[in-house]
């Protein structure tokens, strides 16, 4: 049986990855209508053998956000959305006019949901990351390496930094969507692969 908590709730996922992927993929497990907006040629992480997982349940659209017309396009979405997922760098965001601020501006009762690698703030703001430099950061690869008898780095073969802020974003998206029933206001939702 489907659950449809989530039913008549918009999301709109600008997200790359199976990080913001997981995320919105149990959104619309909840019923959520997600449309995923790629560019032209689709999300590069596609060709994952996880992306049958994480693109789950949601419709595309391929939009060029480096053009004019493809950021007014998504604007226009942004304006009739419940819940906007964008991941990545802060700045990225703000390219595009779809950091929390200017999404605020186009929908004040929107819930906005920022997944980054390091955090929204910081020196690391701006770098790229993905799970393993998320491990080596972090220590979890150092966690791991008297476990086998060899040097170099450790994977880890759960991706945990991807699922603990995929599932962050997922209650956190949840929290702002009921603290918005009360208020009518819009809610801003940060999580990261660091945290």
């Amino acid at each position: 049986m489907q659950t449809t908590v989530l039913a008549g709730v918009r999301v709109l996922d600008l997200s790359t990855g199976p990080v913001g992927g997981f995320a919105t993929a149990v959104l619309a497990d909840f019923g959520a209508d997600v449309v995923k907006v790629e560019p032209p040629g689709g999300d590069r992480f596609r060709a994952l053998a996880t992306s049958p997982l994480w693109l789950r349940g949601k419709r595309s659209a391929a939009l060029d956000l480096s053009t004019d017309d493809g950021r007014e396009r998504v604007h226009s979405l942004v304006e009739t959305a419940d819940v906007l997922v964008v991941s990545g760098s802060p700045g990225q965001s703000s390219r595009w006019g779809l950091d929390a601020e200017g999404a605020f501006r186009l929908n004040p009762a929107l819930v906005h949901c920022s997944i980054t690698p390091w955090g929204g703030h910081g020196p690391y703001a701006e770098f790229p990351g993905y799970e393993g430099l998320i491990a080596a950061k972090s220590g979890r690869m150092l966690a791991f390496a008297a476990q086998l008898q060899r040097e170099g780095p450790v994977y880890a073969a759960v991706p945990v930094a991807c699922h603990g802020a995929s599932q962050g974003a997922v209650h956190g998206v949840l929290a702002a969507l009921l603290a918005r029933e009360r208020s009518g206001r819009g809610q801003r939702v940060e999580t990261s692969l660091l945290q």
